[in-house]
């Protein structure tokens, strides 16, 4: 089916928007960030600072994440 560019109606502005980091992860939630090669790190979120957050890991390092496919909750790793 062929649809014109012209009769296609605009994104409306009322369209949701996903969610932030920042507003799926509260200070204090443990969570566990991709590193890369099946290595999650387990961490706990320790600041905002949007669009990213901080987290801790357990050996003491801070990391800024910004990209949701690398964070999960620890709850829904398992």
């Amino acid at each position: 089916m062929f649809v014109s560019r012209l009769t296609a109606s605009p994104p409306s502005p009322f369209t949701i928007m996903a969610e932030r980091l920042v507003e799926l992860y509260a200070v204090g939630t443990a969570v566990e960030i991709w590193l890369g090669e099946q290595v999650w790190l387990p961490g706990v979120v320790v600041g905002h600072q949007p669009p990213a957050v901080w987290v801790q890991t357990e050996d003491g390092r801070p990391w800024f994440v910004t990209n949701g496919r690398r964070i999960r909750r620890v709850v829904d790793a398992q």
